[in-house]
């Protein structure tokens, strides 16, 4: 869904240059992020155009990449507190948040599974035929 959300920022923001996703290398979920990112380029929910490439990299070595892992790592922070029914505002999320201009929401487990079974229909779809989705 985050690639998704990507290509609807780059919209918003009327861009019209392709964007690079770079996911951790040592992620053991790599294929379905290669699954993902097949799904959403040939999807009607997102501009094609935006969806460059997929590139996996060491993320001790691409700085962007140590930034999303602390961005995780918070955001990560904040649903173990929602799980926990927690309402804390972390300093350090609240710091981030007050530099950098997001839109974000806590999703509940119900809406990701119903996005999760629309991403996995909208993929069997376009694998019978590519032209559909």
């Amino acid at each position: 869904m985050s690639l998704l959300k990507c290509a609807n920022w780059a919209d918003d923001r009327r861009l019209s240059e392709s964007i690079a996703f770079i996911f951790d290398d040592g992620n053991a979920n790599r294929q379905y992020f290669q699954r993902a990112f097949d799904v959403c380029k040939r999807s009607r929910f997102g501009n094609p155009y935006h969806f460059g490439s997929l590139t996996f990299a060491d993320d001790k070595m691409i700085l962007p990449l140590q930034a999303a892992d602390f961005i995780a790592y918070e955001v990560g922070k904040v649903c173990t507190d929602a799980k926990h029914d927690r309402r804390r505002f972390r300093g350090s999320l609240q710091h981030l948040l007050q530099s950098v201009p997001v839109n974000c929401t806590i999703a509940t487990e119900e809406l990701l599974l119903g996005l999760a079974n629309r991403v996995e229909h909208i993929g069997s779809l376009s694998d019978q035929q590519p032209g559909l989705a």
